[in-house]
């Protein structure tokens, strides 16, 4: 068999961010001599194409990390600039992303739609603090408005979210009796990081951190991430944490709410969340 040209080609999903929909295609055609190896040629074209896409992954990471850069919560102390502790489990988050495109390149969530979530939970978070301010009474009457909420309000009223599907006092009524709520929205500041915690009572009897999530889907991974979260809280805090629990106030259930999600507190989860603060670290040494 006489080959007298050979076509590589290689489609791709570039599935995270901006470019969740994104689909580079490369091709390239060589013409063989009765010289060429065929199959040396093969190699030496499949190898160029794996570079161009690595090419374009690389500069749209760039892009990514620039476009994630802009929303990093910092805090400060002593002068020196802290991340938040979701801003480092999101760049983790982000990378994990980008290094297993074959899980993520079935669509998304659009940044418009990510923005009316945040609106969502950011409105829920400020009921649940004026709840605990105002005594945490059970007869509380749900704020609609709270005047430095303006931007959140404004976002969904334009969008199909309501607060009302997440019911933090129908939690209350149904699992109020397993908790105490000693402080909330209290800023800690750990060993390079810093963040700000919805709850820290007791569930149970022991010590807890307590968070709400306003989130329908809980993955595996998701739930270890939000673990991870309150276990830097924990850590943070430097009492004697003994569990962490999560308040599911999820829209997806008719009644708004779900089951309280519960794990002890390790030093494994805190470990692999001071993992993802060193990779952040590297990733953006020049501003810390």
């Amino acid at each position: 068999m006489n080959i007298k040209e050979i076509t590589v080609n290689l489609s791709a999903v570039i599935p995270t961010g901006s470019y969740q929909n994104y689909k580079p295609m490369y091709e390239l055609k060589a013409e063989l001599t009765e010289a060429d190896d065929a199959q040396l040629c093969l190699e030496q074209l499949r190898e160029t194409i794996r570079k161009l896409f690595t090419q374009d992954w690389t500069r749209l990471r760039d892009k990514d990390k620039s476009n994630f850069l802009a929303n990093v919560r910092w805090y400060e102390k002593d002068g020196k600039k802290l991340p938040s502790v979701t801003s480092v489990l999101g760049w983790a988050e982000l990378n994990y992303k980008l290094r297993n495109p074959e899980k993520y390149q079935f669509g998304g969530v659009s940044e418009d739609d990510l923005q009316e979530y945040g609106a969502r939970g950011t409105v829920v978070h400020r009921q649940a603090q004026d709840w605990f301010e105002s005594g945490m009474k059970a007869d509380h009457v749900m704020k609609e408005e709270f005047p430095e909420l303006v931007v959140e309000r404004q976002l969904l009223k334009e969008s199909n979210l309501k607060v009302e599907d997440c019911s933090f006092l129908g939690f209350i009524e149904k699992h109020g009796k397993d908790f105490t709520f000693q402080s909330c929205e209290q800023q800690v500041i750990g060993e390079g990081y810093a963040g700000r915690l919805d709850f820290v009572g007791t569930y149970k009897g022991r010590l807890a951190i307590i968070d709400i999530k306003t989130t329908s889907t809980y993955t595996p991974r998701g739930e270890l991430q939000y673990f991870k979260q309150l276990a830097a809280y924990a850590k943070a805090t430097e009492l004697d944490i003994k569990d962490l629990v999560i308040i599911p106030l999820n829209p997806s259930n008719k009644c708004g709410y779900g089951a309280p999600k519960v794990v002890e507190m390790s030093d494994g989860l805190f470990n692999s969340f001071n993992d993802d603060l060193k990779a952040f670290e590297r990733d953006f040494k020049e501003l810390i």
